[in-house]
């Protein structure tokens, strides 16, 4: 055999293998905070992109709370994300102020992370829920 077919068929193996790697891993489902022992986390920041208002979560139970919601929740890949809006921009940090996971809620369907939007079918109404009444304590004015 030539060189250049056996460079050309190893080119070819390589792109089929990535191909099927990428695609294993976009249908792969994924549950946020799946490695993250909720005793770690101390705090949980909590940005509303929609208006404006920040607080933060620190006590156990609302944090045991707003984690068992989300981590039982199993996400699908959905596609890729324009990076525009956001809801509840949450970043869950250790005693030491250092960040375990960071993602953003965007409604009872979607969560983006990075550039990607994460699909289930409408199992984070209870986190949402949980987020809105929290919000709504601590900002009475808040529609």
């Amino acid at each position: 055999m030539k060189k250049k077919t056996k460079i050309l068929i190893s080119v070819l193996i390589i792109v089929v293998l990535l191909i099927i790697g990428s695609s294993i891993w976009w249908l792969t489902p994924k549950n946020f905070l799946g490695n993250v022992n909720p005793t770690e986390i101390a705090s949980i920041e909590v940005f509303n992109g929609s208006d404006g208002n920040r607080f933060v979560l620190s006590d156990k139970d609302d944090i045991n709370a707003l984690t068992e919601y989300i981590s039982a929740v199993s996400m699908k890949r959905h596609s890729i994300s324009t990076g525009l809006g956001t809801t509840y921009n949450l970043r869950f940090l250790n005693e030491q102020g250092k960040e375990l996971d960071s993602f953003i809620i965007m409604n009872k369907n979607f969560i983006r992370q990075g550039f990607i939007f994460y699909k289930c079918n409408g199992e984070l109404k209870q986190a949402e829920d949980y987020l809105i009444e929290f919000e709504r304590e601590r900002f009475p004015d808040t529609e």
